[in-house]
């Protein structure tokens, strides 16, 4: 075991061994009068053990990150007493990959559910949650962060989340990240991801927005193209469908973030356009299409009526 005190103000404890699981709650108690706590368990090996409820003993702790440390089970409600975080991370990298191993090295949240775990964590900036079971939530999960008025960093990937993206998460007006990627959020992709009206103002900050391997359907809102400090944008992998929307950000971004969209045209990149013909114009050359040599009108009428229907699906 390692405790690592960095400074008066600020301690670390890491590399916990499995060992040090049956002294943890001594270490607890030792560190409830610290002023200013970072703790973090990450990369440890704790299969087969819950997240001790000693935790929410303390209360002056701003920044808790247990990621990877297969913890399993019930996120315990003690963790909502600590009101004073600021980061909370109890990230698992693949979700998918550790249910396959064993389904039950996995982290969930059902009594409390998401709701209780946040509700009295205001001042919360970043939370990182990927991998977290939390199916239990229904479609209400969305609601459940409309309470968190810092929160900056949202990180929910491979969640099993469900329903649409509800509206309040528009409330959040210092979002600067959302993860979303590999759940089952449904729906078309809601207009208030941009800054659209005025009393919506909100996620102008937005960096970085994943929503990628859901089933999201319908068009990319418009107002996306207006949010000047997007860096990525990854919507890959849905169901969306009509044009791409133009703005200074997305004119950047590479076509891997908007593949695997049967229905969706990229119209603001010509080169797309003059790929898809060229492609089509190798298919006609294949010996599988047998065309003679007195039909050269015939591969111009197909190949024109190409591009005429991708402009105008633009």
């Amino acid at each position: 075991m390692l405790l690592v005190l960095t400074s008066v103000r600020s301690r670390f404890l890491v590399g916990l061994t499995t060992q040090a699981v049956s002294s943890i709650f001594i270490i607890f108690r030792a560190l409830v009068w610290l002023g200013t706590v970072s703790m973090a368990l990450g990369f440890c090996c704790y299969k087969s053990t819950w997240i001790p409820s000693g935790l929410g003993k303390l209360v002056n702790l701003r920044h808790l990150n247990l990621s990877n440390s297969e913890f399993s089970g019930q996120i315990p409600v003690e963790i909502s007493g600590l009101t004073r975080l600021v980061s909370l991370d109890f990230s698992i990298w693949s979700l998918h990959v550790l249910r396959l191993e064993n389904p039950y090295y996995v982290l969930k949240l059902e009594d409390p559910n998401l709701s209780m775990l946040v509700r009295n964590l205001m001042r919360l900036a970043e939370l990182h949650l990927q991998g977290v079971d939390l199916s239990a939530e229904g479609h209400n999960w969305g609601r459940a962060l409309s309470s968190l008025p810092r929160l900056r960093v949202l990180n929910l990937a491979d969640c099993l989340l469900s329903g649409p993206i509800d509206s309040s998460l528009a409330e959040l007006r210092s979002l600067s990240v959302i993860r979303l990627g590999r759940n089952n959020i449904s729906a078309p992709v809601p207009e208030f991801l941009g800054p659209i009206p005025s009393s919506l103002g909100n996620l102008q900050n937005l960096e970085s927005l994943d929503l990628s391997s859901n089933t999201l359907t319908g068009n990319i809102p418009q107002q996306l193209g207006g949010l000047n400090f997007l860096e990525v944008l990854n919507l890959s992998h849905n169901q969306l469908e009509g044009r791409i929307p133009k703005g200074n950000q997305l004119q950047t971004f590479s076509e891997d973030f908007f593949k695997d969209n049967k229905g969706l045209c990229n119209c603001t990149k010509p080169e797309v356009l003059l790929q898809s013909a060229s492609a089509l114009r190798d298919d006609l050359q294949s010996p599988e299409v047998k065309l003679g040599a007195d039909t050269p009108m015939l591969k111009s009428a197909i190949i024109g009526a190409t591009f005429r229907a991708e402009i105008e699906r633009a």
